[in-house]
């Protein structure tokens, strides 16, 4: 009876040993470089690396400044800083913020008492996130930046910024309607322009070291249609200097990817930085062949 007994409390044990080290497994410490704001940290566990992207320990995101409260039901959770709310709940990866639905996988977890929370989260509040190897790398690209009230000429000058054309699409097939508007600190900054917080924290940290486009590109035809952000071109009129796409960011979709017929969307262009004193640039389409108009930059 006795030896039964001890077979049974040893089996039991294994039970318990196992099922804590299944739980523990995804768990570990020390294994990664943590770099934040060019200067590494230590926190007490590593990133979980799933197949759907990477989940930060709680504790990450409140060294950075972040707000992280639980519900009443253990379930929700709502991270905030400064004007920007998220709300999630453990194990999905539905997410709002600010009012938005986004989709930011993978889905937070509670392991061992322990939240994790995704990574891509950090995005919507200004951090840039690079991970190369055992090294994580957080940027707080929202350091030093405010939001302004828009000036009482906001309305004036981005119209005194915008160029309007048409321009074939990249078969040369139907046209599209081009709204092109030259970015400025001043713009991007304020209430008025349509962005979400990552979107104009992202645009105002390029706009140190490029020029920004806004390419606004209206499908007016009976069928779908692309245009390549390549095929947008700047010159300086004085020099003949050509300055090309170097990067395409989605502000409303992207203007590369298939449009429907009667479909709207709006892409920014990164060029690079435009000398200083520059009073305007031409748009050269390549798909047109020729140049469209000129781009106020005063």
């Amino acid at each position: 009876m006795r030896r039964t007994f001890r077979i049974l409390a040893a089996a039991l044990l294994l039970v318990v040993t196992l099922s804590a080290a299944a739980l523990a497994a995804p768990l570990s410490g020390g294994n990664t470089i943590y770099v934040i704001d060019g200067e590494d940290r230590s926190f007490t566990f590593d990133p979980i690396v799933m197949r759907e992207g990477i989940l930060l320990p709680e504790e990450v995101l409140l060294y950075l400044g972040l707000k992280v409260t639980v519900a009443e039901d253990s379930k929700g959770l709502t991270v905030e800083r400064g004007a920007v709310r998220a709300e999630l709940r453990l194990g999905q990866t539905q997410a709002t913020v600010n009012g938005a639905t986004l989709n930011l996988p993978p889905g937070p977890l509670r392991l061992i008492g322990k939240l994790f929370l995704p990574a891509t989260l950090l995005e919507e509040f200004g951090f840039d996130i690079a991970s190369e190897g055992s090294m994580l790398q957080i940027r707080d690209l929202a350091a030093g930046i405010t939001l302004a009230n828009p000036p009482a000429a906001y309305a004036d000058l981005w119209e005194q910024r915008t160029l309007r054309a048409s321009v074939p699409t990249d078969d040369a097939r139907p046209y599209l309607d081009l709204e092109v508007t030259y970015l400025t600190p001043e713009l991007v900054s304020s209430e008025r322009f349509a962005a979400s917080f990552r979107q104009r924290v992202e645009c105002l940290s390029l706009l140190k070291t490029n020029t920004l486009l806004l390419v606004r590109a209206a499908n007016r035809s009976s069928r779908s249609a692309t245009l390549s952000p390549a095929s947008l071109m700047l010159v300086d009129e004085t020099t003949g200097q050509q300055y090309d796409v170097e990067q395409t960011l989605a502000h409303n979709g992207l203007i590369h990817e298939k449009m429907a017929a009667g479909a709207v969307k709006s892409s920014v262009l990164v060029y690079p930085k435009l000398p200083e004193g520059l009073e305007s640039v031409l748009l050269f389409s390549d798909t047109k062949g020729a140049a469209v108009g000129r781009l106020s930059l005063k």
